[in-house]
């Protein structure tokens, strides 16, 4: 700079820079500068510290403060102490723990990199530890997870998936550094937990994720778009999440109050549609399990069992198909001899993996009739999607989830062969009645 800046240095006298351009007190010469003190006295481990010294200093005899970073630093010729132990990043032979960064694809560090570069089989390090008790503290949870798991090897993380109300939800992820040890807690059972490679679920194909949810297109229904129900129908509802699918319904007028019912396994965290549907005099519970309706107090059977977006909360398909053929089993205990079970899906994956269609027939059950979930209308109305956390979401492709009815398989031949004999009998009446024209013609 062509002038001296007339900013006052933050050194001031003590300043060493032959080149600072700040201003200086009056007197300060930087070739003077040994005769100040450093402020870190024998303690001072810089060979190249111009401040002056005690006469028996010496910076190679002066052990280095501590690193901040302590055992995690992996910075190459790091100047600081650290301690002696075999997690430090030294080499990266004896480093157990994997570079992240060269698994996703690429490591800045290169050769230099203190971590090991390990090409394994993606997500092959990571365990799912399902069959977890959905009542206990998730950090509890979490202590015993890790130690269990830690007699294997390096676990570099655990997640316990969790809802809002940080309640477990059954299961959790456990990652290890090296995937030789989670084959090693693999082969051991536990006694109550179900611990399976993540690349051994249903969502993975040969090793490969599917497509995600938002990637995937959704199928295209063919119909109109309607109800499974009107409001002269005894309609029995379940999973009902904040009970805005009741009221919605019952505002358009395709749900009465008498003989229907309204439930859910879990209270809603908004009861505003709850306490206007009791004033409207709709039956509402809020302790029905879909997978036990007969074990539940209702009163009656009912013609049309509903059931919309049922879901685990696991990213699990077996674990779905399981809540399904659960609850298209026990709906039939509700139901009159021909009436019918609905129940809505999405169209995208991994809906369409669950086989709805299957899951019926496992239980004797035969679909008589799909046509589109009328999204756009209920939500006009108010209607919100509630997820398995009990709270609304906006979810996609929801304008492309389809209704499949379903009745029982041996009503259905019932009605077929009811058909065959009244068309049989009626041809057989014809016969007789043109074979008594012919043998007995009219007078006249």
């Amino acid at each position: 700079m062509s002038q001296a800046c007339k900013v006052q240095c933050r050194f001031g006298s003590a300043c060493a820079r032959l080149d600072c351009w700040f201003e200086h007190p009056l007197g300060h010469s930087p070739e003077g500068i040994d005769s100040i003190p450093c402020r870190f006295g024998a303690r001072c481990h810089r060979p190249d510290c111009r401040f002056s010294h005690p006469a028996e200093h010496d910076p190679s005899e002066v052990l280095p403060p501590d690193c901040r970073l302590g055992a995690a630093c992996c910075r190459v010729g790091c100047p600081f102490k650290h301690p002696a132990a075999p997690t430090v990043a030294r080499d990266a032979a004896s480093e157990k723990r994997i570079c992240v960064w060269f698994q996703k694809g690429h490591c800045r560090n290169g050769s230099q990199c203190m971590f090991q570069h390990v090409q394994q089989e993606r997500d092959a390090n990571v365990l799912v530890v399902r069959n977890l008790p959905k009542s206990e503290d998730p950090l509890l949870l979490e202590s015993e997870i890790l130690a269990y798991f830690k007699s294997f090897g390096y676990v570099s993380r655990i997640q316990v998936k969790t809802d809002l109300d940080n309640r477990c939800r059954g299961f959790a992820f456990v990652i290890f550094a090296d995937a030789c040890c989670a084959a090693d807690a693999l082969a051991c059972n536990h006694p109550h937990w179900d611990i399976r490679r993540k690349t051994e679920l249903p969502m993975y194909i040969e090793g490969t994720v599917k497509m995600s949810r938002k990637a995937a297109l959704p199928e295209r229904v063919q119909g109109e778009a309607r109800l499974p129900f009107v409001a002269a129908d005894r309609v029995l509802l379940v999973g009902e999440g904040d009970f805005s699918f009741a009221a919605t319904a019952l505002t358009l007028g395709f749900l009465g109050t008498a003989h229907c019912c309204a439930s859910s396994k879990e209270p809603p965290r908004d009861a505003k549609h709850l306490v206007q549907l009791a004033k409207d005099g709709l039956r509402c519970l809020t302790d029905i399990d879909a997978t036990r309706l007969a074990e539940a107090s209702l009163t009656g059977a009912f013609d049309v069992v509903v059931f919309n977006f049922p879901h685990t909360g696991e990213p699990n398909v077996e674990a779905n198909q399981a809540l399904l053929k659960g609850f298209l089993g026990s709906a039939t205990t509700s139901l009159r001899g021909d009436g019918r079970i609905a129940v809505t899906l999405k169209q995208t994956w991994p809906y369409t993996e669950w086989e709805l269609e299957a899951c019926g027939a496992s239980v004797g059950l035969r679909v008589v009739d799909a046509y589109p979930f009328p999204a756009q209308v209920l939500i006009e109305r108010g209607y919100t999607h509630t997820t398995t956390d009990n709270i609304p979401h906006k979810v996609e492709h929801l304008h492309s989830a389809r209704t499949v009815e379903f009745v029982r398989a041996r009503h259905l031949q019932l009605g077929i062969c009811e058909h065959v004999l009244n068309a049989r009998l009626w041809i057989a009446i014809s016969a007789i009645d043109i074979s008594c024209r012919q043998c007995f013609p009219p007078s006249g």
